[in-house]
């Protein structure tokens, strides 16, 4: 394939248009929790201080993948970075807790709802060219042994 036939390949994998999946999505981590996003997908996460309209960037990309071409982080990649909004905070549905003992009348109901905040992908942005190190290479293409260090 030449460079416009793969540009045009790329951009229809882009729009979802081929198999019917978008690939160009990042993996986040965010307060200890893994989320796959997209550009202009909305995600529910653990309350966030931030107020509702304000833009942030999540620094912790850990996967990354645009137009079949993947990164992997070891563990974050350092030249990639999500760009997201923070939409609405709310609360979750209401998880009922119900604490009983047979034959002793003992009977506790309580209710929780947890804090939420809802934000939007605006973009997923490299700032530099993405390559594995040499060595991961290598071990990956299992030319270099690999030993444990306990030995």
């Amino acid at each position: 394939m030449n460079e416009q036939e793969e540009q045009l390949k790329c951009m229809l994998l882009q729009s979802g248009t081929i198999y019917g999946h978008r690939l160009d999505y990042a993996i986040i981590k965010l307060n200890g929790k893994q989320y796959k996003t997209q550009v202009n997908k909305r995600v529910v996460v653990d309350r966030m201080g931030l107020p509702e309209g304000r833009l942030f960037y999540l620094h912790s990309v850990l996967l990354h993948i645009h137009c079949n071409k993947v990164h992997i982080g070891q563990p974050t990649l350092s030249g990639v970075r999500v760009v997201a909004m923070v939409s609405r905070h709310f609360k979750s549905k209401k998880i009922s807790i119900l604490k009983h003992k047979r034959r002793k009348h003992y009977m506790k109901s309580q209710g929780y709802r947890s804090l939420r905040t809802e934000i939007i992908v605006t973009t997923i942005q490299t700032t530099q060219k993405l390559t594995w190190p040499k060595r991961k290479q290598a071990v990956l293409l299992g030319t270099i042994e690999t030993r444990d260090p306990r030995d």
